[in-house]
């Protein structure tokens, strides 16, 4: 197995081994008190658990020494042991606790990210598009919400690796990804098909808002400025088709499709277009 195959398949295994041991209280309170302490940093957070080790030993010591105080059991001894002892301890083992922890949430973060991100254009991959896309058409129907898809695909791309070769391809898939990715809402959801097909996903956008959307997307890549090894300039463009929620749509299979014929139209119109 290659190791990229293995790190998928870890971050598949943790996200299902989430899913069936912890209940949604559990999962949400368990994340919780973790993302709480990573956001405090190391330190803070080595401070906190050290000063709340040495109080739960005090709270311990004190009714045991009171329980055994009438035996002659010494409780100013007592007390001072329950304060020094894990002053001396809690760091030492809260900081091994902590680091644990910071890598643990590292690594998830990590493995998570190459699950559901494009490892070329780093922007989604299509598992992840796929997942949102059904989840916010399943709301979007329910609640009577406008939703709209974007269909994206680059003119003649098969021409620019024959020509060019594999490696500025990449490149021009790299560049076309960071342009539609800064025309975008933060909450917009945009993945990489597969080759060089792309999609956006808007929820809550109006059809107007979403053809001005896929016209912002078009300019932007016509004018991207890319070159090839001789210093050559080549002129990229994109087509683009709108699939609006409408009456007709049933699931979002079905409002997939409508911005798949969409981008048929725009590519057997011309290209360097957007068809809604």
């Amino acid at each position: 197995m290659q190791p990229l195959t293995w790190v998928k398949a870890m971050a598949e295994f943790v996200q299902r081994s989430e899913k069936l041991t912890l209940q949604p209280h559990d999962q949400t309170s368990s994340r919780g008190w973790r993302s709480r302490l990573v956001r405090l940093g190391r330190w803070r957070a080595l401070l906190l658990v050290s000063i709340c080790s040495i109080v739960a030993s005090v709270v311990i010591a004190l009714p045991v020494s009171l329980l055994f105080g009438a035996k002659g059991v010494d409780l100013p001894f007592v007390l001072l042991t329950s304060i020094l002892v894990p002053m001396c301890v809690a760091p030492t083992v809260a900081h091994f606790l902590m680091q644990l922890l910071f890598e643990l949430d590292q690594n998830r973060a990590q493995l998570l990210n190459m699950a559901t991100r494009d490892s070329l254009t780093h922007v989604h991959n299509r598992r992840f598009f796929m997942e949102s896309f059904e989840l916010e058409t399943a709301r979007a129907l329910r609640t009577d919400s406008p939703l709209a898809v974007l269909m994206i695909d680059v003119d003649d791309f098969k021409s620019v690796n024959d020509q060019y070769g594999h490696a500025l391809g990449d490149s021009v898939l790299q560049k076309v990804a960071r342009a539609c990715a800064d025309m975008v809402r933060s909450y917009d959801v945009l993945a990489r098909l597969g080759g060089e097909e792309f999609v956006v996903l808007l929820p809550s956008i109006s059809l107007t808002a979403a053809c001005d959307v896929a016209e912002r997307l078009r300019a932007a890549v016509e004018g991207l400025s890319i070159l090839t090894d001789s210093g050559a300039p080549i002129k990229v463009t994109i087509s683009l088709g709108v699939g609006f929620l409408d009456s007709t749509t049933l699931d979002h299979q079905s409002l997939l499709n409508l911005a798949d014929q969409a981008l048929y139209r725009a590519k057997r119109s011309g290209k360097n277009r957007w068809v809604c």
